[in-house]
């Protein structure tokens, strides 16, 4: 076969990029928090149904507990990931 010569791929071509990498990191970790939140609504349902609240009205408190909970983890979680951030940039920083 004639035609131009294809030079082959670097060898690190197929490594994922860095922020890719962080990317599905952060996909996976707002998975979580989102399946901990209906967890917890989930708890608050049931703990509510138990009490002998109307269905409907334990519903709507379950959704609404769920909702302050996944806030409030994603809150920390992005607390926790820039304090990660902040100490990984000193570690690998050149001292002054």
């Amino acid at each position: 076969m004639s035609g131009p010569a294809v030079p082959p791929p670097p060898s690190n071509a197929n490594a994922p990029r860095p922020n890719a990498r962080a990317q599905a990191r952060l996909a996976a970790l707002r998975t979580g928090v989102t399946a901990f939140a209906v967890l917890a609504g989930l708890s608050c349902y049931f703990f509510l149904t138990q009490l002998g609240l109307s269905g409907w009205l334990a519903v709507g408190l379950g959704l609404i507990f769920a909702l302050f909970v996944r806030i409030a983890a994603t809150a920390l979680l992005r607390d926790w990931l820039l304090a990660a951030a902040r100490r990984q940039r000193e570690r690998t920083s050149p001292p002054r």
